[in-house]
């Protein structure tokens, strides 16, 4: 078998081979995979002082190799102060992988609420109804989405089960942007 770098290793030989630039991994929806099995080692590197790893990892045979054909010979792997690493995750979604405090004590979380964003599609209208003439009746998506959680909440349903500003994307908002009675169907 040959080693394939993942993003990871790329991202990682790109970092080092540029100090002077900043490199960002962004990592989606992080517990939907089992974080211990995936980070491995790597785990360990995420304990870091003015931005270095703290502790550093001996490099496999095969690591070092990589890294060796790309002009870096390092025996130990250090994640530089000029790579970051963002990752999202919903903790309230079913089926994800839990998280220990260890793995999670290594990160700084920022919440971000289900309004967050909603700027964005303030002014779109989406058709209600049909009138009896055939034309529709049209509502702004944001209010028609904040009474229908301020009912749900009414009902103490959870935050992550209410409808955040893109449940409607983007783009299927600008479909029927205008009050385009063609689109509206």
């Amino acid at each position: 078998y040959e080693y394939v770098p993942g993003p990871f290793m790329r991202m990682y030989c790109s970092a080092k081979k540029n100090p002077n630039n900043d490199f960002l991994l962004i990592i989606e929806e992080i517990n939907r995979a089992n974080v211990a099995a995936v980070f491995g080692d790597v785990f360990q590197l995420l304990d870091r002082k003015k931005g270095v790893s703290e502790y550093p990892v001996a490099a496999s045979e095969d690591v070092r190799n990589y890294l060796a054909d790309n002009g870096i010979n390092d025996k130990e792997l250090c994640i530089p102060n000029n790579m970051y690493i963002w990752a999202t995750m919903n903790s309230a979604d079913q089926g994800v992988f839990p998280m220990d405090t260890a793995f999670k004590r290594r990160w700084e979380f920022e919440y971000i609420g289900i309004d967050e964003n909603e700027d964005g599609i303030k002014d779109y209208e989406i058709p209600l109804q049909k009138k009896e003439d055939g034309s529709h009746e049209w509502v702004k998506w944001n209010d028609l989405r904040h009474s229908i959680n301020d009912k749900l909440t009414e009902m103490k349903i959870n935050e992550d089960k209410l409808l955040g500003p893109y449940f409607i994307s983007e783009e299927k908002l600008k479909l029927v942007e205008g009050k385009n009675e063609e689109k509206a169907d």
